[in-house]
């Protein structure tokens, strides 16, 4: 197998660069602590997980003891519990150990962690909790976060007035590329394990976001640049600055991680199609959703929540919203997708108590069903991530308040203005 690039992007490193101060500030703050606690978000994605590894490695070369906390996550890439001392978020409570600093990557929000994981977070006093992000929306952390938007054209142009123990980039599609950024910021080595761990990150989460895709031909696997990132230098600056550092075999066997879609069992497949046609579509025909139920028998035997059944997810909710004319699927369904401007799936994850949504949007309607839904039904309502994909949760498997949870999106997608 051969891994094939369709453009020929040459780095020159024009992406938003970290300001200086505050690269060496949040260096400063890791460097004068002993045991570093680095905390990914509930369910962590691969760019969580190997965000978290990449940040460990780096700090376990400068003789500090770090340890992860993460949701059991298996099939992430290099997902091992001994190598990187992982602390799964279930054995979280009252009587676990602090360290003397908090780092978090990929989240900078506190709907994103799951209530023991919060309570133990707020063990740690501001100044000892730092982080790393690139999503931006909802309830911080902490006050002290600096939010980048937008691509600068030079690092002088980011609105910059003192460091903050949070450093949160959301013109990134993935926080390995903000760490990226960080370690050339600081002008620190970056070592094979942690590239091919920020490849994976960036890989997976750029695939998600629609700017890359992987395209199998014979014994090739091309990296595909969409459209969404053509002008997008602060995005490519990036991963082709990884992706020129790293051997062929590193990336075959990250790709191949990745690409799940290639590898789906009959019973996967199945599932697959039952997504299609079990969608329901709002009166308006803007919103498509699927709606498991908290107990679904065919969900528990495919082992509920993992990276296999998350892909399958995420190519339904992609597949809807982009109703491509060529899609097989899609062409059998008519015209029950044609106007889709945002799909969905609600899902349970039965090891937390927790029942949730993950969603795919256009024009940002991903943001405004969150706002529409807490202006108008639910204030409480946890939920965030990006402008175009998010996800939302509530903490039980109770079916009555599952039905009405889902009610609140059913209700927005009606009335968002699209």
């Amino acid at each position: 197998m051969q891994i094939t690039l369709t453009n020929n992007f040459k780095p020159s490193f024009k992406a938003n660069r970290i300001p200086q101060e505050e690269a060496n500030y949040l260096n400063k703050k890791m460097m004068g602590a002993n045991t570093v606690d680095i905390f990914c978000h509930a369910a962590a994605d691969e760019d969580a997980y190997n965000s978290a590894k990449t940040l460990y490695l780096y700090l376990e070369s400068k003789g500090k003891t770090p340890r992860i906390i993460s949701s059991d996550e298996p099939d992430n890439f290099g997902f091992d519990k001994q190598r990187y001392n992982i602390l799964t978020t279930d054995n979280i409570n009252s009587e676990t150990e602090k360290a003397d600093l908090a780092t978090c990557v990929d989240f900078s929000k506190r709907e994103r962690v799951l209530p023991n994981v919060q309570e133990y977070l707020s063990k740690y006093s501001n100044d000892k909790i730092i982080g790393f992000d690139h999503h931006s929306c909802c309830s911080d952390i902490i006050p002290s976060t600096m939010h980048v938007t937008k691509q600068y054209q030079s690092v002088k142009d980011i609105p910059f007035e003192e460091p903050k123990n949070f450093y949160v980039d959301s013109s990134s599609k993935s926080c390995s590329a903000v760490l990226y950024r960080f370690f050339n910021a600081i002008k620190e080595p970056i070592s094979r394990e942690q590239l091919k761990s920020m490849f994976c990150g960036m890989s997976d989460d750029m695939s998600k976001s629609e700017c890359i895709k992987f395209a199998n031909d014979s014994d090739q696997v091309k990296i595909v640049d969409l459209p969404k990132i053509k002008d997008d230098t602060n995005t490519k600056e990036v991963y082709y600055g990884v992706v020129s550092q790293l051997e062929e075999n590193d990336k075959i066997d990250i790709i191949s991680h990745l690409d799940v879609l290639a590898t789906l069992t009959p019973e996967e497949k199945a599932f697959q199609k039952r997504l299609f046609e079990d969608a329901k579509v709002t009166e308006n025909g803007k919103f498509a959703y699927v709606e498991l139920p908290p107990d679904d028998e065919q969900w528990m035997l495919l082992g509920a929540d993992n990276k296999r059944t998350s892909r399958i997810l995420r190519d339904f909710r992609i597949r809807a919203i982009e109703h491509e004319k060529d899609d097989p699927i899609i062409n059998k369904m008519n015209d029950k997708y044609k106007n889709v401007q945002a799909a969905a799936v609600f899902y349970s994850r039965p090891e937390d108590n927790v029942y949730q949504i993950s969603i795919h949007t256009k024009e940002d309607y991903a943001k405004k069903f969150n706002d529409y839904i807490r202006k108008n039904l639910y204030p409480e309502l946890t939920a965030g991530g990006h402008a175009n994909r998010g996800g939302g949760r509530i903490f039980t498997l109770d079916k009555n308040a599952c039905k009405e949870w889902v009610n609140y999106f059913k209700i927005a997608g009606e009335n968002i203005d699209y």
